[in-house]
């Protein structure tokens, strides 16, 4: 009996090697031999560790595509597909822990962490994963694991809005060397600081981010780092903007914004600015960040965005002569549209310049000023 469990077991080793699980079919028939074969092992056996681990690997390859199918279907809220075979993954990686070699020990230990996490046992991930973590041993563990299980941590605390706890994580990834993360854990690490009222620092992170290419880089296995990955970048340069209404801004730091950001978004990212500037009440600093992108605005249409809210901030600042200049160059320019009847932008247009004038005329019912009745 012994000689054919072990014949069965090289067989299925070399069915793994060639890859015949790549098909859903093919993964859910080796899984059931992979069964089979594991509970006729004796627990003493030495092919039962790399047995189980294989058949916990595929548990858990099952269930990621299973969520993921999910998720492509529309899975918004309560999102269950793959929770039944990551409970056996799990059952079957705890079961085996004690036996897995040292020099494997770490990397099952966050996997368990992963599966623990998904399936929503946050307290138990953070168990697997502080041993991860607390663990100092050069051995039984590498760099890579180690800022995994400090990733997968912080990101838990961040979730909770415990921020002290998560920056300490995402400092321990940007101390670790060669990690795939540090991108993520300088952003992260940012927005725990501006979550705790330290702006200046804050600001200080994301500006190192945007001027470090490595941190904007897309994460390889083979290490190359030259490729920027532009989403992330256009997501730090637009939070960039948000942090930088929490000081007093300077046209150069408009500039700056403007050069720091990708160039998709660097008209949006100033307007931004502005509009948050405006929200926040320092409405002299948004008049300044709108003059600044006008002057290299080429959109006709933004153009008259910009020349709106420059009347109506310039309105508030009590500058009424030069609000009126920015309302006529605001009411030229819809002129100038060739496609404003067209355009789904010309009746919000239109509202706001009929918002503009009447609001004016509500303040001077009394007496209308000069620039009012023109």
């Amino acid at each position: 009996m012994n000689k054919i469990v072990s014949f069965l077991v090289v067989v299925l080793q070399l069915l793994l090697v060639q890859n015949v699980f790549a098909q859903d079919a093919n993964q859910s028939l080796l899984i059931t031999k992979l069964e089979k074969v594991n509970q006729s092992l004796a627990d003493k056996d030495e092919s039962k560790v790399s047995i189980t681990l294989r058949l916990a690997d595929l548990y858990s390859e099952r269930a990621r595509k299973d969520a993921m199918t999910e998720i492509e279907k529309g899975c918004a809220t309560t999102c269950n597909a793959g929770v039944a075979d990551r409970s056996k993954a799990l059952r079957l990686y705890t079961d085996i822990l004690p036996r897995v070699p040292e020099v494997n020990k770490a990397k099952v230990i966050v996997q368990i962490g992963h599966l623990y996490q998904i399936n929503g046992q946050e307290e138990k991930a953070v168990q697997f994963y502080s041993k991860v973590v607390d663990d100092n041993s050069s051995q039984s563990l590498s760099a890579v694991l180690k800022s995994e299980a400090h990733l997968s941590l912080a990101e838990i605390f961040f979730k909770k809005r415990d921020y002290k706890r998560a920056a300490g994580h995402y400092q321990h990834i940007l101390n670790l060397p060669n990690s795939n993360s540090k991108g993520l854990a300088s952003y992260r690490s940012a927005w725990c600081s501006f979550s705790t009222g330290d702006e200046p620092s804050a600001i200080k992170q994301l500006e190192t981010i945007l001027t470090t290419p490595s941190l904007l880089a897309k994460s390889s296995v083979n290490g190359d780092k030259s490729e920027i990955n532009t989403q992330f970048h256009e997501e730090v340069s637009k939070d960039f903007a948000l942090f930088l209404t929490q000081k007093s801004v300077t046209l150069a730091d408009v500039k700056k914004l403007y050069q720091l950001s990708p160039v998709s978004t660097r008209q949006a990212n100033v307007q931004h600015l502005a509009y948050e500037l405006e929200r926040v009440g320092k409405k002299a600093e948004s008049l300044m960040a709108w003059k600044e992108a006008v002057s290299t605005m080429t959109n006709p249409e933004d153009k008259v965005t910009a020349a709106l809210a420059m009347a109506q901030l310039n309105l508030d600042l009590l500058d009424k002569k030069t609000a009126l200049t920015a309302f006529e160059s605001a009411l030229e320019q819809m002129n100038d549209l060739k496609k404003c009847v067209q355009s789904s932008n010309c009746d919000e247009y239109r509202k706001r310049a009929r918002f503009f004038v009447v609001s004016w005329n509500q303040t001077e019912k009394k007496q209308a000023s000069p620039e009012l009745l023109q």
